[in-house]
């Protein structure tokens, strides 16, 4: 559990704290950047588990090794209680079971060499945790670069009905912000799905539809920056299949991602204004 708590708070691995060796948000309030850093990953993952048990034990808790952790400003004496305690999300408990679940399903059957694997194939693909985008300046993919790298088509291929893309990634790949700015809506029901739409710093509106339910890692309000983790891909909404609807709107109106894709993947200058808004391929 202590795993896929450090999982769901670094955004799997991908975050600020995640460089800092702060792996369960310690400090890491709403709104700031980033929270307490430590000074290796042993003593970031000391000070997680001697925290956990300072809230289930209090704070004159025993601890087996020398004390790196804060003071615990709340308790909890199961996972459940760290909802609005440890974390402010109300639905926390449910999106770190969700994680648990993830990564037992994927768990080898037996440790005993030569043990066949009994357990059940998912019923879709589903999508390493872990990843990197790639950024160019104040730009990224919404997808980990190895995506891009082994289907460039997915990117280039035009949208069935109008100026947008859909990516056809399985179920719980990770999806991240192109650029840095402040989320205006959270979606979960609808055409969209669940989903996430934010407006740039640049004053364009990016949009991510069709998203795994718990997975939203924003909240309307909230900054984000470039390459941070903001959803999981799934087949919510109006969909077909698991994939990434991602569009992009300027002034209401919706413009070709197609070329903001491959100028990202090239390292190439990125210009969302000038994106066309019909003819999408590339």
């Amino acid at each position: 559990m202590a795993l896929a708590q450090a999982v769901l708070e670094t955004g799997h691995f991908t975050n600020s704290d995640t460089s800092r060796h702060n792996y369960a948000g310690i400090a890491h309030y709403d709104g700031s950047a980033s929270g307490t850093p430590f000074a290796s990953p042993l003593v970031g993952v000391r000070a997680q588990i001697q925290l956990l048990k300072k809230y289930a034990l209090g704070n004159d808790a025993t601890l087996a090794n020398p004390n790196v952790a804060p003071r615990a400003g709340a308790s909890a004496t199961t996972w459940g209680g760290l909802a609005g305690s440890w974390a402010s999300a109300t639905n926390y408990w449910t999106v770190l079971s969700s994680m648990y679940d993830s990564i037992a399903a994927h768990a080898v059957a037996s440790s005993t060499p030569g043990a066949a694997d009994t357990s059940p194939a998912p019923a879709v693909p589903v999508a390493c945790p872990a990843g990197t985008p790639a950024i160019s300046g104040d730009y990224a993919l919404p997808l980990e670069r190895r995506w891009y790298d082994e289907h460039p088509q997915w990117f280039t291929k035009p949208h069935h009905d109008y100026p947008a893309a859909d990516i056809p990634v399985p179920v719980g790949t990770p999806l991240y912000a192109v650029t840095n700015g402040v989320v205006v809506g959270t979606p979960t029901s609808g055409k969209c799905g669940i989903g996430v739409l934010f407006n740039g710093d640049d004053g364009i509106q990016y949009v991510y539809c069709h998203g795994q339910p718990g997975t939203q890692r924003v909240r309307v309000g909230d900054r984000v920056n470039v390459g941070q983790l903001i959803l999981d891909s799934a087949s919510t909404g109006n969909s077909t299949g698991p994939h990434l609807h991602f569009g992009i709107r300027i002034g209401g109106i919706n413009h070709c991602p197609q070329p903001f894709f491959v100028a990202i993947a090239d390292g190439a200058p990125v210009s969302p204004r000038s994106l066309p808004t019909s003819g999408c391929s590339y």
